[in-house]
């Protein structure tokens, strides 16, 4: 999935909650990078999205990069914290990001 893309609706919703039940709703998506001016110092992120961490971040590489700021992401499960830690090295490999522990069910992940 990609900023201007339409997010397929098994990303939407969870396999078993989809039924006639639900309807997708389309919504206009703007990443952290596009919304914020490069010359803004980020020193925290928190994330919530429901699954779509990754994407999410993907949308603020610029900010993961260049301010390096300290992020809290949810996450319950420790495949989840692992998975984090990946996609935050793969997507700001510049800020060499570590987990650092955890506040109740979220993960907090440090740059170098």
């Amino acid at each position: 999935w990609r900023l201007g893309e339409s997010i397929p609706p098994e990303q939407i919703v969870g396999e078993d909650d989809v039924s006639d039940k639900h309807e997708t709703i389309r919504v206009p998506v703007e990443t952290l990078d596009s919304i914020l001016p490069k010359s803004r110092k980020v020193s925290l992120i928190q994330l919530d999205v429901e699954g779509h961490e990754t994407q999410a971040l993907e949308g603020a590489a610029r900010i993961l990069n260049d301010s390096k700021p300290l992020v809290v992401l949810e996450s319950g499960k420790d495949w989840r914290t692992r998975a984090h830690e990946r996609a935050l090295q793969e997507i700001a490999p510049k800020a060499g990001y570590r987990f650092a522990g955890r506040i109740e069910r979220n993960a907090v992940f440090r740059p170098e």
